[in-house]
């Protein structure tokens, strides 16, 4: 009986899930704030994508003092090798 309820219940949340998933997947924006969010987030999406570096909207002066810091975090901290950080023996 218990286990009954129990399998009714999970079977429920299940569908209530799906059905959130299905209402917020069709559902348009209808207010025009909403609709301009969602437009400015596919459009940083897209620019993201196209970005070889990682930064969006960037200019030389972004990159310069981005490669600064990173060359400055690097001696302080004696990093010959960036890609030696990914291996750590413990």
């Amino acid at each position: 009986m218990l286990s009954n309820i129990i399998k009714l219940n999970l079977n429920l949340g299940q569908i209530s899930r799906n059905s959130v998933r299905l209402m917020a997947s069709t559902q348009t924006a209808s207010d025009p704030i909403q609709k301009l969010f969602v437009d400015k987030i596919r459009e940083y999406n897209q620019k993201s994508k196209g970005s070889a570096d990682g930064l969006v909207d960037a200019n030389e002066r972004v990159i310069k003092g981005l490669n600064e810091e990173m060359q400055r975090v690097a001696r302080s901290y004696g990093i010959k090798d960036e890609k030696s950080l990914g291996s750590l023996n413990l």
